[in-house]
């Protein structure tokens, strides 16, 4: 074989090996980038969507201790936001909204207070959120920022 081919196909596959490297570089740094985005989106979404919930379960306790019972109109919203909620949160995360939703429904149910006395109820019903946050805390720190 000539050796002035062997000079021409060894810089050609020198070229080309170094061309392959370069595209395969460039395709893995923006595979990366992708996820970390896509990740950080998801992240960004559900600490919204679990701050939501939060907010409006308040509301809705804060309405059924004080107020007379009102049907099922009331929960609606929250309602709409756990069926959300239900689209990608943890089973984990779910139940403990489950529950939230069961001491809504029956705080709703129980006779009005003016001012709930916290003795009696040793403080349990001021912290009938806390089981859901942990989960979304944990679920958060799961996914990563």
């Amino acid at each position: 074989m000539n050796p002035t081919y062997i000079t021409a196909v060894s810089a050609l596959t020198g070229s080309s090996l170094g061309a392959m490297a370069s595209i395969a570089a460039t395709w893995l740094t923006q595979a990366s980038q992708s996820r970390s985005q896509r990740s950080l989106q998801e992240h960004t979404r559900r600490e919204r969507l679990f701050g939501e919930f939060i907010e409006e379960a308040a509301r809705r306790y804060a309405d059924a201790v004080v107020s007379e019972p009102q049907g099922f109109v009331p929960l609606f919203e929250i309602y709409s936001i756990l069926g959300k909620l239900r689209l990608f949160a943890s089973d984990r995360t779910l139940d403990a909204a489950d529950r939230v939703m069961g001491t809504i429904a029956m705080a709703y149910h129980s006779p009005s207070l003016k001012v709930p006395d916290r003795d009696a109820t040793n403080g349990s019903q001021y912290d009938f959120l806390r089981e859901f946050t942990d989960a979304c805390r944990f679920e958060l720190m799961e996914i990563g920022p």
